[in-house]
């Protein structure tokens, strides 16, 4: 009779994100045949969902590093605080902040220690820009560290479509975390649905200007959401999936339950 551990494996290489339609990013740092290396330094990261929106870097001194570090003996991508990858256009992101909504999924460890935002992804520095982003925050000490997903109409303070913040991070822990933007809703709580490690929904949204359809500020960059490497992500990133429309909760669990026995968490 097989053992639990067997049976969640099997469960985990069995599913497959790409059963689920409408996957426009896959990024599997397990995979490491996916993974361009310069040394130890990470030059390309490519995309399994089949669009090619690989992520690069061609300066060296803001390449995060592959092969030195890992999750539940699986190979993790890590960021140093400056590092970053970046897909090539702006406009292959419109579907995460604009009306048709999107459904995002992130394993990481964030190592970061200071006082800030730190997003894993994101398409835009905040509310000053139009775009969206998916961070860990720590914004006053000692409060813990928090996830804080955000979607902005580019208007400045006081225009978000969606803000929230919670799903305590410890440092060094690895973590998953799943949630839609559906930017749409008439609801403004349901604009915003989050969830850490498969857990009880977190954050209230309040934010209720309309989403815009236009091109976010960036290209989506991974481990920043600038191309100078400011306030950088400090952590290890293991998989990212995005999809565009809010998928059903059936799928999102389908895919919490494939990230929770693959990675260990």
């Amino acid at each position: 009779m097989p053992i639990l551990g067997i049976i969640a494996s099997s469960k985990a290489s069995a599913f497959n994100p790409l059963s689920i339609a409408n996957c426009k990013l896959w990024l599997d740092a397990s995979d490491t045949a996916t993974i361009s290396l310069s040394g130890n330094d990470v030059t390309q990261w490519n995309d399994k969902s089949g669009n090619s929106k690989n992520v690069t870097q061609s300066t060296s001194a803001r390449r995060p590093s592959s092969g030195i570090n890992t999750i539940n003996s699986k190979n993790v991508v890590t960021f140093g605080g400056d590092d970053l990858l970046q897909a090539a256009t702006a406009s292959d992101w419109a579907f995460l902040h604009n009306s048709g909504g999107s459904t995002v999924f992130a394993v990481s460890i964030s190592d970061n220690t200071a006082a800030a935002e730190f997003p894993i992804f994101a398409t835009s520095t905040g509310s000053s820009q139009v775009g969206c982003g998916l961070r860990i925050s720590y914004d006053t000490p000692p409060a813990p560290f928090t996830i804080g997903p955000f979607v902005s109409t580019g208007g400045g303070s006081g225009t978000l479509v969606s803000l929230i913040s919670g799903g305590t991070i410890t440092a060094g822990t690895a973590f998953y975390t799943s949630g839609i933007w559906d930017n749409s809703n008439g609801t403004n709580a349901n604009r915003s649905l989050w969830r850490q490690n498969g857990g009880t929904q977190f954050g209230a949204n309040t934010q209720d200007d309309a989403p815009v359809g236009t091109d976010p500020a960036n290209a989506l960059i991974i481990g920043c959401n600038n191309t100078a490497g400011t306030t950088g992500y400090t952590g290890k990133i293991a998989e990212i999936l995005l999809y565009s429309g809010v998928l059903t909760g059936t799928d999102i669990t389908n895919v919490n339950s494939y990230l929770s026995a693959k990675w260990g968490i």
